[in-house]
Formats: C-alpha cells, structure tokens, sequence
C-alpha cells in the first residue's frame, strides 16, 4: 500500500515512472521484489552488506529512535556480496537488478554520507584510498536531509548525524565528496538509470547467494 501510494505521488508530482527503488531501513524481501517488479521498477539499491544494520539499530535504541515498525536490513547482509546481481521475487517473471549499498572492501563499513558525517574527514581519506588500490562498483547514497538548511537544525543534531556539521562546512564536504566520485568514475558521475541503458553481464551463479537469503522465514 505505502510503495503503491508513493510511486503514484511520484508519477503525478513530476510525470515520469520511478524505475529504482530503495527501502526505508535498508530492508529487502521476496514480496517487496513482487510489487515492485508489477509496478514496472528496473532495479533496487536497498541491500547494505556488512554488519552496519546492527550498529544501526544499536545508535537508533540509544537516541530512542527505534520503534517497533522500524526495521534495519536482515542479519542475512552480514556476509553478502557487494557485487550487483539479479533478484527474484515469487511471482513468475518477478526479478531486479540489485545494486547493494557500497561498502569499504575488507572492512565492509559504509562509506554513504551519514557515516562521512559521523566519523569525518578522516574516514573519507580512508574511503578514498580504498576505492582508488580497490576499484569496483560504487553506488553512493545521499539522503536529501544532507542539503537541508534548518535554523534550529542543533536541536535535532543528537539523533540526526548530518546536523551535527553547520550547513556551509556541509555543502563545502559535500562538495569534496562529489568531486572525488567524478575523478574516481573519469570526469562524470553516471546515474544508475543510464547504466541500465547498457547491457550488464551480471552471471546469474552470482545472484544466487542473495536471491537465497531474501526468501522470507518460513513459519511452520
């Protein structure tokens, strides 16, 4: 119901069908493949891999953030790959591209904007490091809180990361950030939609590990 009612909120707001789709807590499972695959969706980018969720869901208790609707990934991306790969839903015909949250090679921590403006310039030149001796795939989130200006932003910085910088030293990190990715992709960012233009080799012996693990529990 909640995905339906934003895909139309999206389709009237700006008249172009949404084709990617990324959950509300990272989280990922066979019905949700379902839906969005009726709805015409081409990928996903949900699955973060390593043990990020846990810390996550940990940070989100301590702030009192946590309610029981809340959910943050599945135990399951503890080990997965940080390759893209296809994933199937039930329904015949009801497959994704699945393109997993980036992630720093071996140490598999997050490298998206909230751990950048958690732990600083300092993991970022960590993070560059790591994707310049390990170039793979990267799929780089932003949330759109990062660019928002609030006058009272300091009275939500405890339990939202990005307000814990001013609004300038942000845009300028942001900034960096941006440029970085262009010089690591040769000149330009590439959006996943026009990558989907393309034809990805992508063997489905690689899909399979992950297409396994978001089958739902089955209850006796």
């Amino acid at each position: 119901y909640e995905i339906k009612n934003c895909h139309n909120a999206i389709l009237n707001a700006t008249g172009q069908k949404p084709i990617g789709f990324r959950a509300p807590g990272y989280y990922l499972d066979q019905d949700i493949i379902n839906i969005l695959s009726d709805l015409g969706y081409k990928y996903d980018s949900s699955v973060l891999p390593g043990y990020a969720n846990f810390f996550m869901r940990f940070y989100m208790h301590r702030v009192g953030q946590l309610s029981k609707e809340k959910a943050f990934g599945r135990n399951r991306y503890l080990f997965v790959s940080r390759k893209p790969c296809m994933v199937h839903g039930t329904e015949k015909n009801s497959s994704l591209y699945e393109f997993p949250i980036s992630v720093l090679p071996l140490l598999r921590s997050p490298t998206h904007s909230t751990f950048l403006f958690l732990l600083g310039r300092t993991y970022f030149h960590l993070t560059k490091i790591f994707y310049q001796v390990f170039p793979k795939n990267l799929v780089f989130l932003f949330h759109a809180i990062d660019f928002v200006n609030l006058p009272n932003s300091q009275e939500f910085s405890n339990f939202i990361i990005p307000f814990r910088w001013p609004f300038d030293e942000r845009i300028r990190f942001i900034e960096e950030v941006l440029s970085f990715l262009k010089n690591l992709s040769g000149g330009s960012i590439q959006t996943t939609e026009s990558r989907l233009n393309t034809p990805l080799e992508i063997p489905p012996s690689k899909s399979f590990l992950l297409s396994h693990w978001l089958k739902p529990y089955l209850k006796k």
